[in-house]
């Protein structure tokens, strides 16, 4: 493989991490606008909350939200 075909591939890979991310945050923000009192009882009980997401179940840590908006 060239480099300059080495060079494309990781634009691809990384505009798709890109377009992930974009997405991942997107499902997080919607989960918690429709859920907000279950998620907010979960970070008062357990100072996380697990969001279902298409990448699976993320874990939002209390203190990680807190830095986050800090």
């Amino acid at each position: 493989m060239s480099s300059s075909e080495l060079e494309y591939v990781l634009s691809l890979r990384e505009d798709n991490i890109g377009t992930s991310q974009k997405r991942l945050r997107s499902e997080i923000i919607e989960f918690i606008q429709r859920h907000e009192d279950a998620v907010l009882a979960q970070l008062r009980a357990h100072e996380s909350a697990v969001i279902p997401t298409s990448f699976g179940e993320i874990t939002l840590n209390l203190a990680d939200l807190r830095e986050a908006v800090a």
